[in-house]
């Protein structure tokens, strides 16, 4: 195994440190570096990190990257802990680019935004703020995201776009599949779970995961609101279904 070289800064407040600008006697660009370290000095209370660049470039994509089970450990300055895990997938593809296969939030208040491509978000546990952008968008929810009866999970996609999910550029998807992983929609009535009213200009699904979701949605654990989304005069049972029917409420 190759030893590895440790090297200390002195960064001032606006400093730019470019790697190829070190000194080091072995380095050269493109060398891997497995490591950074920013440790504080003890003089002051706390520091801020900004504007950190890292990378070159390189006409070969890359393999498919994924990096699972990631845990990002914080501690406050009174020596509060707290943890996150989460996950990264990069798609390696050829072309000038790459493609972002997912967005994934924390389990934590997240405010999610796609790219102008066909993204899948994944908003997690919390209350999410989710954007699509631009192209087809799937916007997903697992089992273990919703809250309770008493305290719902309520996330918002302020950009929801109605049509035919697979055939319209825009069309979005709501994939709840596996928030309903219990359910058995061969004997079951989808309105047993989710119930659909407008709210001035938007829409919200109320779903209650387990079934037995109440006549207006006051039981359910968690709910959508899809910002400037009208139901055009359908009730809830007739909008649930078209968008069943639109290949944009995945369920199963």
């Amino acid at each position: 195994m190759e030893a590895m070289e440790t090297i200390s800064l002195t960064v001032i407040s606006g400093q730019t440190i470019q790697i190829t600008e070190l000194g080091w006697s072995d380095y050269e660009a493109g060398n891997l570096l497995t490591s950074v370290e920013v440790a504080h000095n003890g003089d002051s209370g706390a520091f801020n990190l900004n504007g950190i660049n890292v990378g070159g470039e390189s006409s070969t994509p890359p393999d498919d990257l994924s990096y699972e089970g990631i845990v990002l450990d914080i501690v406050d300055a009174d020596g509060d802990t707290d943890s996150q895990e989460f996950s990264l997938v990069i798609d390696g593809e050829e072309g000038e680019g790459l493609e972002v296969e997912a967005i994934t939030g924390t389990s934590a208040d997240d405010v999610l935004v796609g790219t102008g491509g066909d993204d899948t978000l994944i908003g997690g546990a919390g209350n999410d703020t989710l954007t699509g952008g631009l192209g087809a968008d799937t916007f997903v929810w697992n089992l273990g995201d919703q809250g309770s009866d008493s305290d719902p999970a309520e996330d918002e996609v302020t950009d929801f776009t109605l049509g035919d999910f697979g055939s319209d550029a825009d069309a979005d998807q709501l994939d709840i599949s596996d928030l309903l992983q219990g359910a058995d929609f061969g004997s079951e009535d989808i309105n047993d779970y989710i119930f659909a009213e407008e709210s001035g200009s938007d829409t919200i699904l109320h779903i209650k995961h387990n079934g037995g979701i109440s006549g207006d949605g006051s039981n359910a654990d968690q709910t959508i609101l899809l910002s400037d989304v009208s139901m055009g005069g359908n009730n809830s049972a007739d909008f649930i279904q078209s968008l069943i029917d639109n290949g944009q409420l995945d369920i199963e």
